[in-house]
């Protein structure tokens, strides 16, 4: 690449003519003294994205791309939004910080925490002000904003046609198979083997009808211990046995049962919320979701499940089982 006589223009790809001391003609390249040649040097790198630490500096990788890589507004291309994951939904939060030199920042929302805004999706908007965004999940699992407005006036946002959310590689689920219901029964969490996935309840009703100990699958443990006493439905499976679901701890206020949507989840938290009009209807909140609850059903879907006052008086899901 021919560089005598002056200046790589990064943008142009030309050379354009540098002017000497007096504002005259241009000077040739040997008459350039060292830190003219260091900052053409430095131009020319900057252009290619070696950056100034390449191996021809004898020094290592420069830690951060220049701003053209990253897509930066000022020059160069634009970063894309990156909603792999799919689509959580629309929240409000406060824009927390923003560096306007890497062209990031973040929004503080109390469901969501910090999530990640990009320069291009930040319009007008500056720190501390409250906007309403459509939050998408990144390949990483990790939420980021885009499509901000307002957060203090009623949306009217019509969002953009999604791209259809890439599926999750799904593990074979466990087919449901209980027969007859043999009623509420309460018991001690007597073993459970984490590696087998699997365990057993002791409950003296159940022996009294001529059944052993109870069996208890991971998916229906929903985190209670060994040795905890607690309540439970009993089903025959279809080998005769008796078997465990719907477990509740002696200390935990059973809401009902309801049906709602999963409204969000963030797969890096291992939570979400699913919304119910019923639940709300009582004056409680979106219901709160854990992913040892939520199993393989996916944000947007409407689901069936327990709801239970946590001891902080949220309630929270268990149970979830398809809603037709």
């Amino acid at each position: 690449m021919a560089m005598k006589g002056g200046l790589l223009n990064p943008h142009t790809n030309k050379v354009a003519a540098a002017r000497g001391v007096g504002g005259g003609a241009s000077w040739h390249a040997k008459s350039m003294n060292q830190a003219d040649m260091m900052t053409l040097f430095q131009q020319f790198l900057e252009f290619t994205g070696k950056g100034s630490g390449g191996k021809g500096m004898g020094g290592k990788a420069s830690p951060r791309p220049f701003s053209w890589q990253e897509g930066y507004t000022g020059a160069g291309r634009k970063r894309k939004c990156d909603d792999s994951g799919g689509v959580v939904g629309d929240f409000i939060g406060t824009i927390k910080s923003f560096v306007e030199k890497t062209g990031y920042g973040f929004i503080e929302c109390p469901e969501l925490g910090d999530i990640f805004l990009l320069a291009e999706e930040k319009k007008a908007y500056k720190v501390g002000q409250t906007v309403r965004c459509t939050v998408v999940r990144r390949a990483d699992g990790k939420p980021q904003a885009k499509d901000l407005r307002s957060g203090l006036k009623e949306d009217t946002f019509v969002p953009r046609e999604p791209r259809e959310p890439k599926q999750p590689s799904q593990k074979r689920q466990r087919v449901e198979e209980v027969g007859e219901f043999l009623g509420n029964f309460k018991g001690r969490i007597k073993s459970f083997v984490d590696a087998k996935r699997y365990g057993f309840i002791e409950c003296p009703e159940i022996q009294q009808m001529g059944y052993q100990d109870v069996f208890l699958h991971a998916e229906d443990k929903w985190g209670h211990k060994v040795d905890e006493v607690v309540a439970f439905c009993a089903y025959l499976k279809p080998d005769g046995k008796p078997q465990a679901k719907n477990l509740i701890g002696e200390n935990e206020q059973v809401l009902g049962q309801f049906v709602g949507e999963i409204k969000s989840f963030v797969e890096s938290k291992h939570w979400g919320f699913i919304s119910c009009p019923e639940i709300a209807a009582q004056g409680y909140q979106d219901v709160f979701l854990q992913s040892e609850h939520k199993r393989h059903f996916q944000v947007g879907q409407r689901v069936s499940f327990y709801a239970v006052l946590r001891p902080d008086g949220k309630p929270q899901a268990r149970g979830l089982q398809y809603a037709f």
